[in-house]
């Protein structure tokens, strides 16, 4: 599973949860695009394509927004977007495992939160 590492945005009051998903369409394409020349070398280079919203997952003190999109090998990512935390906004983006739904990858994205904010 490949993977891009976290970005994200304390402009703002970091105790405060977004209502919704706090970066745009445009955010998500452009943090993609960003990874994929600084990260994925090795690959063909070109936009990832067919991005759309997947869920939303409320928590006390935090909104997780799932999306996916392809690579441009076609190959399918989902992007967390999360709000709360130590942070107003943040994303990361991984390839989608066969069998990973969206329910199953909101769930693993909470977890690696909550275990990172232990640390």
């Amino acid at each position: 599973m490949a993977g891009y590492p976290l970005k994200w945005t304390d402009h703002h009051d970091s105790a405060r949860v977004a209502e919704s998903c706090p970066y745009s369409e445009t955010d998500i394409l452009d943090y993609l695009a960003d990874c994929q020349h600084h990260y994925s070398l090795h690959e063909p280079s070109g936009p990832f394509s067919d991005l759309r919203f997947m869920l939303e997952g409320k928590s006390i003190g935090r909104r997780l927004w799932i999306w996916q999109a392809r690579s441009p090998t076609g190959e399918a990512w989902w992007i967390a977007i999360g709000s709360g935390g130590p942070y107003y906004a943040y994303m990361w983006a991984v390839s989608i495992e066969p069998g990973n739904s969206a329910e199953l990858f909101l769930f693993k994205a909470r977890q690696e939160l909550d275990a990172s904010e232990r640390r």
